[in-house]
C-alpha cells in the first residue's frame, strides 16, 4: 500500500511502521499485536483526508480474516478523522459478500518499521 499511497498527487510522505500494538519499540519479527501501517504526509490543498479513504477502500478486499500483522485498519488522529472514517465505512456498499473487517480506532503511538521495510517495492523494483 505504501507504493500505491506514495504515488497520489498530494501526498507529500510515506513512510511505514506499526501501531496499535502493546509493546514499544516492536519489530518486524516481534510485533506483539502492532498491525503494519503506513503514516501519510499530505497536502490538504491538493487531496483530502476523504481522498485518502476513499483511495484505501478501493485498494483491497477489506473483508478478509486476515492476521492482526495485515489487518485492514484505519488509526486517525484526530476527533475529525474519526468521524470521516466511520462515516466512510458506513458508506461502503451494502452488496458486498463478506462484511467489511475494518479496525477504526484511534492511533497510538507509531514506531517506523526497519530501513529495509520503507520504499521496499521500489528497493525490490519489480522482485516481488
Amino acid at each position: 500500500m505504501e507504493r500505491y499511497f506514495s504515488s497520489l498527487a498530494g501526498v507529500t510522505g510515506t513512510e511505514v511502521g506499526y501501531t496499535g500494538g502493546t509493546s514499544v519499540n516492536p519489530t518486524y519479527h516481534a510485533l506483539d499485536g502492532h498491525t503494519e501501517s503506513i503514516n501519510i504526509t499530505y497536502d490538504p490543498a491538493i487531496i483530502t483526508y476523504d481522498d485518502l479513504l476513499h483511495h484505501f477502500w478501493g485498494f483491497r478486499d477489506h473483508s478478509g480474516a486476515y492476521m492482526t500483522q495485515y489487518e485492514s485498519a484505519i488509526f486517525t488522529t484526530s476527533p475529525d478523522q474519526m468521524k470521516l472514517a466511520l462515516e466512510s465505512k458506513a458508506a461502503q456498499p451494502a452488496h458486498r459478500l463478506r462484511p467489511l473487517r475494518v479496525r477504526i480506532e484511534a492511533a497510538g503511538p507509531f514506531y517506523r518499521a526497519e530501513e529495509y521495510h520503507q520504499q521496499y517495492y521500489t528497493k525490490m523494483k519489480g522482485r516481488v
